[in-house]
């Protein structure tokens, strides 16, 4: 492809998105049948879970939190950029769209990506994980809980 390219969703709907995160330090794990789709950590930092699974009210029928995996990192060809968003879920997908969308959270990113990396310089390759409170299927607060700055 000659562009940049958005990816969304996990490889329940898109055999692409496991083997383009196989490398790096976030990446999402199958749903089987004993558990669903997460997302891991392969390098967890003090403070961080190695994994987020879709969390359920004690009744395990009221959805509490979702979690998404933001990644942008280099496009197949090297040159280009690949945003991919990998959500456990409908709302932790749409919260993603809108983080990434809004100058505040936007802001709270890129000062988090300028602590990790304070001399950078370029196009920023990072990977994010951000929780989604969910209210009657309705996300309602967003809060990134993981950063990584990807060479």
């Amino acid at each position: 492809p000659r562009m940049n390219l958005i990816v969304m969703g996990s490889d329940d709907v898109n055999r692409w998105v496991d083997p383009l995160l196989e490398h790096h330090p976030f990446r999402t794990v199958a749903t089987s049948a004993a558990q669903p789709r997460a997302i891991l950590n392969t390098k967890p930092e003090p403070g961080e879970q190695g994994e987020y699974r879709v969390e359920y009210a004690p009744d395990h029928v009221e959805l509490l939190r979702q979690y998404v995996l933001i990644s942008m990192i280099p496009g197949v060809d090297g040159r280009r950029k690949l945003l991919l968003i990998s959500g456990l879920g409908t709302q932790a997908t749409q919260s993603a769209a809108e983080f990434l969308t809004a100058s505040t959270s936007l802001g709270e990113l890129l000062t988090a990506l300028r602590k990790r990396a304070p001399r950078h310089a370029g196009p920023w390759r990072f990977q994010a994980v951000l929780s989604t409170e969910v209210h009657d299927k309705v996300p309602t607060k967003t809060t990134m809980l993981a950063v990584r700055v990807l060479n």
